[in-house]
């Protein structure tokens, strides 16, 4: 373990009237936008690869890919996109991604950024809602991008990546690089208002909102992140297996904004493919690998992953959902040499809350230490009171990396941050006496799906638009390998219609992780509170008790 200059100041957590401080001592904050942050530091590793296409093998050096950020920059103000402009992303994990965003935030301009997987009325909402101007497209995604960019009014043009020409009516990223100038941009930027990012996000029930993710509240995150007690990263001296994708807040963090900032190489894998990524820990031989519990899944049981496979690594993380110590420990079991580590955090709040640092540890289940800065309570479910220590309660959570709110909805915003700055998070969780923080259960009615947000309303409202369904429900079911899966029960007005018509009628409709892997059940009824509010819980009872009784039939038979 190596020695800190801190020690003495890292003891257990503060505790003041019911709130919950970093052990760590507070840090300075963002005080320079997120392009000169970054890229101020090139010099240090200029020579040293950056990225590596996973697929393609090509590489680019920190100076290649920062050369190709200001061309892309230039060529963007060459196009007449200006300061407050927003910019859409629809692109798997690849270097354009990264050249994407700095390239924008040098400018002033937004990201806003379209899971792959997305449908054509899913992109249209999400570039309805964003405003945006222009659509960065993977050359497989481009007719399903076309086709919605052509119903938003807002959107001047689709650009399209890694070819040298483009069909009519589309431009070519490559040709944009070659068009822009090597010139650092003057913006003047305001840290507290000018968003890097605009990330969509459930928050804690309903439909996908615009998270706000400004200059300063990204960079800070960065800052503590990457904190003395928290600095699991040498500097110039990592490999990243870019496997998360980036287009969520998770893979984001990690691989357009943290891995430089650390002088960290970091090979993109398009998506999950179990050759491709065992192949790829062998090839490159990272030192970090971040992960899904999925994933942590896959390389406790899967025989392909070896004690040789792993043997580069150093750091193991895990986000994004609750994990068991005992799934850890399976993974230790093939690799000891390596420190597990956990973290929490979510869109809204930048995206980190809290991780192993280094003078405590890891505790294996926890989420672990509060993030330098960054204030916790637990509040009653029932009444908002303030609980003490050790009790479960909802976690809201407060500092510089809350976001200032959702883009243009007040309403929603008001709703998730209270008027003193709390973040009231809709997970449910508790801090004991060493400032470790568990997450137990959720208050908000989001599914976790692979690390994914399924929002029970979309395919609730999705289901009602069947003609034989007089009301829905939907709730997420524990599945070891996902997390939850998505399953709805059902009150129809026909008794003709089958679940497995219903459950065809929706998966045809959504992307590949609101599918109803749950199934669909039909039920004479849903339950619901005296307000009418679903009582989620008695469905989630119900459906625990299914799966034992199924479970059970199985050992029978």
């Amino acid at each position: 373990m190596r020695s800190l200059s801190l020690c003495r100041r890292l003891s257990t957590a503060s505790v003041r009237q019911g709130v919950f401080r970093s052990h760590a001592e507070d840090i300075p904050l963002a005080d320079r936008p997120i392009f000169e942050m970054i890229w101020g530091r090139r010099h240090r590793w200029e020579n040293r690869t950056a990225y590596v296409c996973g697929v393609t093998e090509k590489s680019f050096t920190y100076n290649e890919t920062y050369r190709n950020v200001l061309r892309f920059s230039d060529a963007l103000d060459k196009r007449g996109y200006k300061h407050g402009d927003v910019v859409a992303a629809c692109l798997p994990n690849c270097v354009e991604m990264p050249v994407t965003v700095h390239g924008c935030a040098a400018r002033g301009i937004t990201t806003t950024t379209l899971n792959p997987l997305y449908t054509e009325d899913d992109i249209v909402r999400q570039l309805e809602i964003s405003d945006a101007q222009a659509v960065v497209a993977h050359p497989l995604l481009l007719p399903t991008v076309r086709a919605a960019a052509a119903r938003v009014p807002t959107v001047r043009e689709v650009i399209v990546s890694g070819q040298d020409s483009a069909p009519e009516g589309v431009s070519s990223f490559e040709e944009l690089l070659r068009q822009g100038r090597e010139q650092t941009p003057t913006v003047d930027i305001d840290m507290k208002k000018d968003p890097v990012l605009l990330l969509f996000s459930s928050g804690t029930t309903g439909l996908p909102k615009g998270v706000i993710q400004t200059n300063y509240c990204l960079g800070s995150n960065l800052l503590q992140a990457t904190s003395e007690d928290f600095a699991w990263e040498v500097p110039g001296e990592e490999r990243f297996l870019g496997v998360l994708p980036t287009f969520h807040t998770f893979g984001m963090f990690l691989y357009v904004f943290k891995s430089l900032i650390t002088g960290a190489s970091t090979t993109l894998l398009p998506r999950f493919e179990p050759e491709m990524f065992v192949n790829a820990l062998t090839k490159y031989r990272p030192t970090a690998l971040h992960l899904v519990p999925p994933l942590v899944t896959f390389l406790a049981n899967s025989p392909t992953v070896t004690a040789e496979t792993l043997s580069s690594l150093k750091v193991i993380f895990c986000g994004a959902a609750p994990l068991g110590p005992a799934l850890i420990q399976r993974v230790l079991q093939k690799i000891d040499t390596a420190t597990f580590i956990e973290g929490y955090g979510m869109t809204e709040s930048s995206p980190v809350v809290s991780f192993s640092s280094i003078s405590k540890g890891s505790r294996y289940g926890s989420c672990g230490v509060l993030l330098p800065n960054t204030e916790l309570k637990v509040i009653a479910v029932d009444d908002g009171r303030v609980l003490d220590l050790g009790e479960s309660g909802e976690i809201c959570v407060r500092g510089p990396q809350v976001m200032p709110g959702y883009y243009k909805n007040p309403e929603a915003t008001a709703a998730t941050i209270d008027q003193e700055g709390w973040l009231h998070t809709g997970d449910v969780g508790y801090c004991d006496k060493d400032g470790f923080l568990f997450i137990v259960d959720r208050v908000k009615e989001l599914i976790k799906y692979k690390g994914f947000q399924v929002a029970p309303a979309m395919l609730e409202d999705m289901l009602r638009k069947h003609a034989g369904v007089a009301d829905a429900a939907v709730i997420g079911v524990p599945d070891e390998e996902a997390g939850e899966l998505p399953r709805a029960y059902v009150v129809t007005s026909d008794p003709a219609i089958t679940e497995q018509e219903l459950a065809d009628f929706v998966n045809a409709k959504v992307n590949t992780y609101y599918q109803l892997r749950g199934g669909v059940h039909i039920i004479d009824a849903i339950p619901k509170n005296a307000s009418g509010k679903t009582m989620r819980r008695d469905l989630r009872e119900r459906a625990i008790r299914e799966l034992e009784e199924a479970s059970a039939a199985q050992t029978t038979a």
